[in-house]
């Protein structure tokens, strides 16, 4: 029953009925700030971003790398598929013709970096001669994953 006798936490009049205010009481008042540092998956510190890499030969084989585990030639002139050790399918990719040795880098190599559409582990890359009018190329290159 309500101080008022009326239905509800307070009574009509405005004034709380007195098992209400104890209950509220209890209740801590916390700033909505504070509640979102506690939601799930928040965190205070910056993210850091990951950074894999790899060194692919003209052949297709891996030379070296960061979190790369495999690439190969997929058979046709220019088209390489490079794996990872994680899932990069979400990250930025960015690629650079050049050898693993000190052979002299190709010049003019397009190279364009997309998710696998078959592996979320793995980069598909494609090579091009930016001089001969976009002709697919196979040339060694370096890749940087940034997740």
């Amino acid at each position: 029953m309500y101080d008022d006798g009326g239905p509800g936490p307070f009574c009509l009049s405005g004034t709380p009925r007195k098992e209400s205010m104890r209950r509220l009481a209890l209740i801590p008042l916390v700033p909505l700030c504070l509640l979102a540092l506690a939601a799930p998956g928040f965190s205070a510190a910056p993210v850091k971003p990951t950074t894999l890499t790899a060194v692919v030969n003209v052949d297709g084989t891996l030379a070296r790398g960061s979190g790369a585990v495999s690439s190969e030639a997929l058979g046709v002139d220019g088209q390489y598929v490079v794996t990872f050790n994680r899932n990069v399918s979400q990250c930025a990719y960015v690629g650079a013709g050049g050898e693993a040795n000190a052979f002299p880098a190709d010049d003019a190599i397009t190279i364009g970096a997309s998710p696998s559409d078959t592996n979320v582990n793995a980069v598909f890359v494609q090579e091009y001669d930016a001089i001969l009018g976009f002709d697919s190329y196979s040339s060694g290159f370096h890749l940087i994953v940034v997740c």
